[in-house]
């Protein structure tokens, strides 16, 4: 990227090829076709490609007051259909993976072009049964615990915890 011109200071000459041009250059380009200057003559004038004067005097009438025209973007690679297909498909099975969903689906799209890669359920380590045990042990001892008492824990899933307004994950 080219260094931020200093305020108050001239333009440099050596513009940056296949720059988009300004508001203000299209109307000096249209200007001048109007006042008589052949495209040749534009170009070497504006010091500006041959095709963009040419585009812009072919598309001057479709311009609103120079502003640039809206660009199509990408073309889509899957249909509402497969969309809706896809997010029901998570909903049912929110751990399975984007490899999974192609393969369970049939679809070729991306991980990251649908936009809804954050929609997965976080990665947790699995509960071994020998801790399992032991927490369920640890519950049987204290089931006559009445819930004044059960009050004063926290049950975590050892993965993140919460504190303070701030809502740090650990």
């Amino acid at each position: 990227m080219p260094p931020q011109r200093t305020s108050l200071t001239p333009i440099s000459g050596n513009r940056v090829k296949g720059g988009e041009l300004t508001k203000y250059e299209r109307g000096l380009i249209v200007g001048t076709s109007i006042g008589g200057l052949t495209p040749r003559e534009i170009e070497i004038e504006f010091n500006t490609s041959r095709g963009a004067v040419r585009r812009t005097l072919e598309l001057q009438h479709i311009h609103q007051d120079g502003d640039s025209l809206p660009r199509l973007g990408a073309k889509l690679r899957y249909s509402p259909r497969d969309r809706h297909a896809l997010l029901a498909h998570i909903r049912k099975y929110p751990k399975a993976t984007f490899d999974q969903q192609r393969k369970d689906l049939g679809l070729k799209m991306s991980n990251t072009l649908h936009g809804i890669t954050y929609w997965h359920a976080k990665k947790r380590p699995e509960l071994k049964q020998e801790h399992a045990d032991t927490r369920l042990l640890w519950c049987q001892c204290r089931a006559h615990w009445d819930a004044e008492r059960w009050k004063d824990y926290m049950w975590s899933d050892k993965c993140s915890a919460e504190r303070g307004r701030g809502k740090v994950v650990e």
